[in-house]
């Protein structure tokens, strides 16, 4: 059963159903990505590592088992790079050169050019999202396949704190997923972990128990280190996008400009400021610059970039922050001369 693209999908009616086309409706499976910082994308589980369990579960077990099943062409670890079109306000597809008033509809155009990079479709990815702090429905990769899925598909998780980490979150999405006939997998419980009994419910509360916990418990140790730090009077939390955290002498860190990673902070203002580019598109260019700098082939997105869409918009604002203290600075300092 072959995806031909977007052919048929710009014929609907809404946006809430762009999983397949008309012409093939299912069932169809899905994959799910999520890392809680950039961090642990370099991990064994990070970004890349979740993409070889689930594939390998998926070839193993679900296509085995289900042998109409298709591999599903939506999300959001998009397929082809769309760009907004600022006249129409529509978005335009530069693999099919056609133009749609949704972005899903963009992202399942699966037909390939030379010149535009191909992403893996029917995966749905979060980066630097937070499982305890953000409900599944309120993650962006999350809400979009919650939209894609229908009756009879298939959604795979690597791991179930992946997907989860609190109890009622889970028990939330995964009951109305039963009553919608979906069938979810975890690629670390294996395939006897499907079954929706009462055994594997208790066995799925209880694992998510402890994934909660773990995840409160790494959050009192961090507020608890803060408040040393706090008393010590030296910086706590992320360092800011555009400083690098040093240790001093006497062994206390402190945060001091790093200029190398300022020039590409100034970049990408330029980008947005000139061009209107989306935080994705600027992610692009830099990545492209930084491939052409170190003499390698650029990362495509989710593929742990160290200069992801949400870290071009964080260095975007600290940039313009940086400039306008910059500019109260010069400001006293003439007022200083002139006095």
């Amino acid at each position: 059963m072959a995806i031909n693209g977007p052919s048929d999908i710009d014929k609907r009616d809404g946006p809430d159903d762009y999983a397949g086309t008309l012409a093939d409706p299912g069932p169809f499976a899905y994959g799910y990505r999520r890392c809680s910082h950039e961090q642990s994308q370099k991990t064994q589980i990070g970004l890349d590592g979740q993409i070889i369990r689930v594939e390998a579960y998926y070839a193993q077990f679900v296509r085995n088992n289900v042998p109409d099943i298709t591999w599903g062409a939506g999300g959001n670890d998009y397929s082809c790079q769309s760009v907004r079109d600022g006249r129409t306000k529509k978005f335009f597809c530069p693999n099919c050169n056609k133009r749609y008033l949704n972005v899903p509809y963009v992202r399942n155009c699966l037909k390939p050019k030379p010149g535009v990079s191909a992403d893996r479709p029917g995966w749905f990815v979060d980066e630097v999202t937070s499982a305890s702090m953000r409900p599944f429905n309120a993650r962006r990769g999350g809400a979009l396949l919650w939209r894609a899925l229908r009756a009879g598909d298939h959604v795979i998780f690597a791991k179930l704190d992946r997907a989860f980490r609190n109890v009622a979150d889970r028990c939330d999405v995964m009951d109305q997923w039963k009553e919608k006939g979906v069938t979810v997998h975890f690629a670390e419980l294996g395939p006897s972990m499907q079954s929706a009994n009462a055994h594997n419910t208790l066995m799925l509360n209880v694992l998510t128990s402890v994934h909660q916990m773990q995840a409160e418990i790494a959050r009192e140790h961090s507020l608890q280190t803060f408040a040393r730090l706090i008393a010590r009077g030296q910086p706590t939390g992320r360092v800011p996008v555009g400083m690098k955290r040093v240790r001093r002498a006497d062994g206390t860190k402190q945060d001091v400009m790093c200029w190398a990673t300022r020039a590409v902070m100034r970049a990408i203002v330029e980008i947005r400021d000139r061009d209107g580019s989306s935080w994705d598109e600027i992610s692009d260019e830099i990545e492209k610059r930084a491939a052409i700098k170190e003499n390698r082939k650029p990362l495509l997105r989710g593929f742990g970039r160290k200069w992801n869409q949400a870290k071009c918009n964080r260095a975007y604002t600290h940039e313009m922050e940086f400039r306008a203290k910059a500019k109260e600075k010069e400001e006293m300092e003439e007022k200083e001369k002139g006095s």
